[in-house]
């Protein structure tokens, strides 16, 4: 199950902008609405977030007030949402770590925040997120529904409408999944407590 959650009325930074909801409280409400789940907390390791004792995994992303955690059970799962607006030290980046990741003669994309997000959620899956590397590989041409990796992942990415538009999707995981959507327009931001 793939959640997209709008949390309107989010605190704010210093600079006025929207804080973004934490990773616990997207991951609570998902789990929230899947039986097997129920009663259980999850915890959080470097591959994400999961369920001690069951083979559920959940990979959450947030910006701004808008947010989206995927569900799965059996598979590592890595997912990215990126609004679009300017970072130009972040895409110079993205576009040296993966000229350096190309193999010879491969088209390098040109850095972009859909890119980043394809990259990101490709890290998270990875379980190497925390980290930033000095070469990735290349995330396959874009086309509609799943497409293939170099490592034997899997990718889609899509735009995340109901969010704002220019917010793009990215889910990684080890096959192809089949999952529905489910809108959350008002969720409600409570503070995290850690375990």
């Amino acid at each position: 199950m793939l959640l997209l959650a709008d949390a309107p009325g989010m605190p704010a930074d210093d600079f006025g902008r929207a804080r973004s909801p934490a990773g616990r409280t997207l991951v609570d409400a998902a789990a929230g609405q899947v039986p097997a789940l129920d009663g259980l907390r999850a915890v959080r390791d470097e591959r994400g977030w999961h369920w001690p004792g069951t083979s559920w995994r959940a990979g959450v992303s947030h910006t701004g007030p808008a947010g989206a955690v995927l569900l799965a059970e059996g598979t590592g799962i890595g997912v990215d949402l990126q609004r679009e607006c300017r970072r130009p030290a972040a895409l110079r980046w993205l576009g040296r770590v993966l000229a350096a990741g190309a193999a010879p003669g491969e088209d390098v994309p040109a850095p972009d925040l859909r890119t980043w997000a394809e990259v990101e959620a490709l890290l998270k899956a990875r379980g190497t997120a925390g980290r930033r590397p000095d070469r990735v590989p290349p995330p396959p041409a874009r086309r509609p529904g799943w497409r293939e990796c170099h490592d034997g992942l899997w990718l889609l990415s899509t735009s995340a409408a109901p969010a704002p538009p220019g917010t793009h999707l990215a889910v990684a995981a080890d096959r192809p999944l089949a999952f529905r959507v489910r809108i959350q327009p008002h969720l409600s931001h409570r503070r995290s407590v850690r375990p």
